[in-house]
């Protein structure tokens, strides 16, 4: 059943003291820590911890009690806590950044001018907390003892492993920390991990998921993250965030990384990395509050769980897309807790509209799909209601629309481009359903071509396992929307209708990227609607297997445990370990020389010699991408794969830089042309060269061993440090 919580009571005087009494504690620690790791290197650390504490829970924590809502568990309190701190601390840094120039105040995210900032904001809002006394959710019993530990250790074993992989190559530890998460799964079924616990289990084994792969390098791993970390370095540099300086506008995942990394000390990938990481692990745990409050703690651990072990949430370093879905939780959540009453205090109110300005703040694509998602379900749940007294939960339009109306306001004046890019978008489909059903093509980045390009065995088991997950889906949403007109007969409604009704776009959302690539490719669009839909897998699996057991009698499927092992498998398989254990293992995680988003400091060693001895200097450039075009005499050409080539968008960002990245093969361009390298440079990333095979086609993110040293005869090898060639070359191949 939903839970709608208000007000609970105040503290008592000693209890708010306390509560004011650890913000100030905070507040102390943090300054002394500046002062201290100026003479003590072993400070960074603790003040690592602080600063980011300083612009999340902290000030998180205080908005969330002043909001009027007062959860009452901490899972709850701990996702809106960090939500709608990393939120307030967004539109601080936007704030700071427009205005404060205006008054001489020209690096206001320079971490003295900053810090300043987040603390006055932090005491005033302790101030308010204070005056009103709130009262704080009571603290789970943490038992039993053994279970307990060992989730806490979950994330330690990540780390090792990792440690284990950068400091020998071997992946031992891997299928270590693998094996120990499946077996958390398995045991959810048992005694062993009781309800009490299923929060702890979804943030433990969530962090330790991201963890594992994030620590293999001091670099962010991912394409766009690439993009992202350079923009946050200019911002760090400038001391300011406009759209010019930043390139993205996107201020919660570059303006706050980089004002976090100048509070801490840290460079901006380190920043950036610890900052999102941290972000990130609480989207599982909101998934599980929305799960648990729609239905109940099975379905929300479950459903918490598919969200972690989908590949594109523990693949890349979180990024824009990632880091908007906890906006989205918080979204959800509050308008669930609220009973769709937003606007029945100023407090309420302001906690939507920062979860909101968060969402615009962080990912355009997310911002417009649940907002029009929200928008749909909010017409739905107002037709439903007519005739209904007895369902007295509200979702208001006026909610969506400012989503809608904010981002466009904002894309406009941030970033007008983003704007063309949304308002091509329905043409773009049409013109690629039109190709689709005519046979002529298979738009690239959609469902179809993902699955078309599958190959081998454990590849095709991991697109069955993806087959069965969404028909568990779909089944869910069935259900669970078939329930309204049976209950309208009755002059009632499903407590659970607005979020059915939320549901049911994204479904219609997922279906059309199996044939559109809607400018987020169809793996990102399916990690997008998960954290709403992911709850109804567990709720589809449910409703067959009470079917099953009906149509047996005798006998039924166990309870749970079905959807446990197909969780694990799914596990299993995008981490790379079954992969790895029949002999062909592809991603860093099991393979230190693999070709993928994984770039260690030799990579990046040969990207900055390129830099700084290959003519390439920055510009004045606005954050158009480069044209790729080789014919540019004011850019320096830059030939590689298409896997190296994302690691310049962090080194030497085109359209910052005077670099110019050319794929030397694409799916578009399959074979290696010798003849179009002109004067410049090739890139030859280890991983990236490697031998023919003939049973099966290199893929075009590589490089034949053949074509490499052809590159590398004809042309001068300027650097090479073991992990990387780089090749100074003319217009003399062939």
């Amino acid at each position: 059943m939903a839970r709608t919580v208000g007000w609970r009571g105040r503290l008592s005087g000693n209890d708010s003291a306390a509560l004011v009494a650890g913000v100030a504690g905070v507040i102390v620690a943090y300054w002394l820590a500046v002062l201290v790791a100026g003479v003590v290197p072993a400070a960074t650390a603790p003040l690592a911890v602080l600063a980011v504490l300083l612009v999340t829970l902290v000030p998180g924590t205080l908005v969330t009690l002043l909001s009027g809502l007062a959860p009452e568990t901490v899972a709850r309190f701990a996702v809106l806590a960090v939500a709608l701190g990393v939120a307030t601390v967004s539109v601080l840094a936007v704030a700071a950044s427009l205005l404060l120039p205006l008054v001489g105040v020209e690096r206001p995210l320079s971490p003295l001018v900053f810090g300043l900032l987040v603390t006055a904001l932090v005491v005033g809002l302790a101030a308010g907390v204070y005056r009103d006394g709130v009262e704080l959710p009571a603290a789970p019993r943490l038992r039993p003892f053994p279970t307990v530990v060992a989730l806490a250790l979950l994330p330690s074993v990540a780390a090792l492993a990792a440690a284990a992989m950068n400091r020998s190559g071997t992946a031992a530890g891997m299928y270590v920390f693998v094996g120990c998460v499946v077996g958390v799964v398995l045991l959810t079924t048992t005694r062993f991990v009781p309800r009490e616990l299923y929060p702890a289990t979804v943030f433990s084994v969530g962090l330790a998921t991201l963890l594992h792969r994030t620590l293999l390098t001091p670099y962010v791993v991912g394409a766009d993250v690439q993009g992202l970390v350079a923009a946050a370095e200019r911002v760090a540099a400038a001391g300011v965030w406009s759209p010019g300086v930043g390139g993205l506008a996107v201020p919660a995942v570059t303006a706050v990384p980089a004002a976090v990394g100048g509070l801490a000390g840290l460079d901006a990938h380190t920043a950036l990395k610890l900052f999102n990481v941290f972000a990130f692990a609480f989207v599982p745990l909101g998934v599980f509050v929305l799960g648990r409050d729609v239905f109940d703690e099975t379905v929300g651990l479950y459903g918490a769980l598919l969200l972690v072990f989908y590949h594109y949430s523990f693949s890349v370093t979180p990024g824009k897309q990632l880091l908007a879905q906890l906006f989205v939780v918080a979204l959800v959540v509050t308008l669930r807790s609220s009973g769709g009453r937003v606007l029945r205090t100023p407090r309420t109110a302001a906690a939507v509209a920062l979860s909101a300005a968060g969402l615009v703040f962080a990912h355009y694509g997310t911002a417009y799909a649940v907002g029009s998602a929200l928008l749909v379900a909010a017409v739905a749940v107002t037709v439903a209601r007519v005739g209904v007294d007895s369902y007295d939960r509200r979702l208001s339009v006026l909610v969506p629309a400012a989503v809608l109306v904010a981002a466009t306001g904002w894309y406009r004046f941030a970033d007008p481009d983003t704007l063309a890019v949304v308002s091509s978008v329905p043409a773009v489909a049409v013109d690629q359903t039109a190709a689709f059903l005519g046979g002529r093509s298979t738009a690239a980045g959609s469902g179809a071509s993902y699955v078309a390009g599958q190959r081998g065995p454990i590849e095709f088991l991991n697109v069955v396992l993806y087959v069965v997950v969404t028909g568990l889906l779909v089944v869910g949403v069935a259900v669970r929307s078939l329930a309204v007109p049976h209950r309208l007969r009755e002059r009632a409604l499903p407590a659970d209708l607005d979020f059915t009704a939320l549901a049911v776009p994204l479904v219609a959302l997922l279906a059309a990227s199996y044939v559109l690539s809607l400018n987020l490719w169809a793996d990102r669009v399916y990690q997008l609607v998960l954290v709403v839909l992911a709850p109804f897998v567990p709720v589809g699996y449910r409703a067959g297997d009470r079917l099953l057991g009906r149509v047996l009698e005798r006998w039924r499927t166990p309870t749970w445990a079905g959807l446990a092992a197909l969780l694990a498998a799914l596990l299993v398989v995008n981490s790379g370990l079954a992969f790895a254990v029949a002999g062909s293992a592809s991603t860093s995680t099991f393979d230190a020389g693999a070709n993928d988003l994984v770039f260690d400091g030799r990579e990046r060693g040969g990207a900055e010699w390129i830099g700084t001895y290959g003519g390439v200097v920055p510009v004045d450039g606005d954050g158009a991408a480069s044209t790729g075009e080789v014919d540019d005499p004011g850019e320096v050409q830059i030939y590689t794969d298409s896997v190296s080539a994302q690691l310049f968008r962090s080194a030497l960002p085109p359209g910052y830089t005077t670099a110019d990245v050319v794929h030397l093969r694409s799916r578009w361009r399959p074979d290696l042309d010798r003849d179009r390298v002109r004067d410049g440079y090739v890139y030859l990333r280890a991983p990236a060269v490697v031998d023919a095979d003939g049973d099966r086609p290199d893929a075009t993110s590589s490089i034949a061993a053949a074509d490499a040293a052809a590159l590398a005869s004809t042309g001068n090898v300027v650097y090479t440090n073991g992990g990387v060639r780089v090749v100074h070359t003319g217009n003399a191949t062939g």
